[in-house]
């Protein structure tokens, strides 16, 4: 796959240009553009912590359910 030019957050921009342009066209206000950008850019670090914590979760019970989650290491007191 070829690597295409630019840094990590350079497709961010090149989005975000193209969004501004589109706006334009139908004569909306660039802070309004501004305003829907940063609620995206929260929205999508909202979605990478709801991903993160499935994951662990996940991981977790799997790990509990396989008996190889060591609960004393984690200072979980173990009922006999």
């Amino acid at each position: 796959m070829p690597r295409r030019p630019g840094g990590p957050g350079q497709h961010r921009a090149r989005r975000r240009v193209q969004l501004e342009r589109e706006l334009w066209g139908y004569r909306v206000d660039p802070a309004d553009a501004a305003r829907a950008g940063a609620v995206d850019r929260i929205l999508n670090m909202l979605r990478t912590v709801v991903n993160v914590t499935g994951d662990a979760t996940v991981a977790t019970v799997v790990a509990a359910s396989e008996g190889q989650l060591d609960l004393e290491l984690h200072g979980v007191p173990v009922a006999a």
